[in-house]
């Protein structure tokens, strides 16, 4: 915090400067998070189940070296 006092030129600017970064991070993340959950519409048009591509590949790989 020393650094940000000596950039602004008082503690109580740090501390504002602070938050206000703070809130635009997590409000930020927040969209981010919600996007990344709400998944790809192409991908739910094409009807594909992840259960059954998750099983799938696993039985492809069993059984093959890597490398």
């Amino acid at each position: 915090m020393l650094y940000v006092r000596e950039m602004v030129g008082d503690t109580r600017q740090g501390w504002a400067l602070l938050s206000a970064m703070t809130i635009i991070f997590v409000v930020m993340l927040s969209v981010c998070v919600w996007s990344e959950q709400a998944g790809n519409p192409a991908l739910n048009n094409m009807n594909i189940n992840q259960a059954a591509t998750t099983t799938q590949s696993a039985a492809t790989w069993k059984g093959k070296r890597c490398g």
